[in-house]
């Protein structure tokens, strides 16, 4: 489920180009860049969020590190949500046993 999240979340992201020089390095990904790309082949009016656009047309480098940090990151995140979701549903299935208790 990270994976998916951390992809998704890198087709979603935006980065604002202010100069055609920004064009050059697109940084995309969350929470951390993973991915680059060349859009100096792109014409748009300035300033400009852009967007991942077709790696055939555009130079593209990707980060594996970032990446494999993103996943972790998000997986830890998902895992402590998780947890917490337990412990709480945990609590509340004993409170509701003990109120079953006292009536008997």
């Amino acid at each position: 489920m990270s994976i998916a999240l951390v992809g998704c979340a890198a087709l979603e992201d935006r980065d604002l180009a202010r100069t055609r020089h920004d064009l050059g390095s697109i940084n995309l990904g969350w929470p951390l860049p993973w991915i680059e790309q060349d859009q100096r082949s792109q014409d748009p009016p300035l300033p400009h969020r852009m967007g991942l656009v077709s790696p055939w047309e555009n130079p593209t480098g990707m980060s594996l590190p970032a990446l494999a940090g993103n996943v972790l990151l998000v997986f830890a995140a998902l895992a402590l949500v998780g947890l917490m979701l337990a412990a709480v549903l945990h609590a509340l299935a004993r409170r509701v046993r003990g109120l079953g208790q006292r009536e008997v």
